[in-house]
């Protein structure tokens, strides 16, 4: 899984991480701790449970969520040095532990918030104001505190997402925590209102401008929940609505890239990968499929900003002669992520570029293409198969 690491549009980092590690990418390339050999960080999280880490970034450090495992953030001090490590709080909640954890995060009004463990699914558990790992509550203003969500059924609250209210998902319906009419929320103060009884499923959601996209249960409705100012209300619309085979099969993940085109991105549990053109202002909703080599199959999506455009980072497992790989890859974007001068020739899969000033007919750093038919571009010029 590719999961987006961003500090800074100039400090940007995809993490991919896969059986128990973690691995680095940052601009056009892999970070690595010795020349020829890629960085990489042990985990505790096997394969089968990355797909259903949440997290939330401030600053050098990402808080990571999983219901089997103790909250856990991850530090960055360099390119290369990376610490993972569980958080110690002050005042652990007692409900915790023994692989019931809270398995969502974010942050809000100065708490980090933890969510949907599984002896306690509707539960919501706020740190301190203005200390994420104090979990001491009490009566005070600034004290931790838990609330609980009543409904008619406890289903496990799978997203928590921070705006100017605090909004649970979960797999039965959509509610809204606020401290009353521009109040704050306090140990004394809650106000928990029900706002839609779609659900969402484990696919993390993503802001689109005002609106916050979430996959309905079944992973095939993707909807835009957003305050809609004539009901006073909050609303999740149907925006496949009109393209309901888009996502058949169901949504496994998605990513958006604002720049230099509004783009939402979704995989499919096929493996083909859909993009959404989301523009609000000109109220334009179109959907398209991204399909690679026959067999081949889109596996995650991530995206991070690089200079004044956003890049989308995959991983691709494909079939290079007998032998599976994943591959992790790229799109250019605007094209100038090389500085190329010449642009046509790369909406290819797998596509490398080279210079060489005087010129040559043999390049190397084709292994990932051993056995393909490919097409060669050379000064602006297509040179065939």
């Amino acid at each position: 899984r590719l999961i987006p690491f961003i500090f800074s549009r100039t400090q940007a980092y995809v993490l991919e991480f896969g059986e128990k590690y973690m691995r680095v990418f940052k601009e056009d390339g892999q970070v690595e701790s010795a020349p020829g050999t890629p960085y990489e960080l042990v985990t505790t999280y096997t394969a089968a449970e990355v797909p259903y880490l949440t997290f939330k970034q401030s600053g050098d450090t990402m808080y990571i969520a999983h219901t089997a495992h103790a909250p856990a953030k991850l530090t960055r001090t360099g390119h290369a040095a990376w610490a993972l490590a569980n958080i110690s709080f002050t005042a652990t909640p007692a409900e915790w532990g023994a692989s019931d954890y809270p398995g969502a995060v974010a942050f809000f009004e100065q708490r980090s918030v933890w969510a949907g463990s599984p002896s306690h699914p509707a539960t919501l558990w706020l740190s301190k104001a203005g200390d994420f790992e104090d979990m001491t509550t009490g009566t005070a203003d600034d004290d931790a505190c838990v609330f609980t969500i009543a409904a008619d059924q406890y289903d496990p609250i799978a997203h928590v997402i921070a705006d100017k209210v605090l909004i649970a998902l979960t797999y039965s319906g959509e509610y809204v925590l606020t401290g009353g009419t521009d109040k704050a929320i306090t140990p004394t103060n809650i106000l928990i209102q029900r706002h839609g009884s779609h659900g969402c499923n484990s696919v993390r959601p993503i802001q689109v401008d005002k609106n916050h996209l979430f996959m309905q249960r079944a992973g095939r409705k993707l909807r835009a929940f957003s305050y809609a100012w004539e009901q006073d209300s909050y609303n999740s619309p149907d925006i496949t609505l009109l393209s309901e085979h888009i996502t058949r099969g169901g949504i496994v993940e998605m990513a958006f890239a604002e720049e230099p085109e509004s783009l939402v991105w979704l995989v499919r549990s096929d493996g083909v990968l859909v993009s959404l053109t989301d523009d609000a202002d000109q109220k334009v909703l179109g959907w398209a499929r991204q399909i690679t080599r026959a067999g081949d199959e889109f596996e995650s999506v991530a995206t991070v900003p690089y200079g004044d455009k956003d890049v989308t980072w995959l991983a691709v497992k494909r079939t290079i002669g007998t032998s599976t790989k994943r591959f992790i890859e790229y799109f250019l974007t605007d094209w100038n992520m090389h500085d190329l001068d010449d642009p046509p020739g790369l909406m290819l899969d797998c596509a490398v570029t080279g210079t060489d000033v005087a010129g040559k007919d043999t390049w190397d750093g084709l292994d990932h293409l051993d056995g393909e038919t490919v097409h060669a571009l050379a000064d602006g010029i297509y040179m065939g198969t």
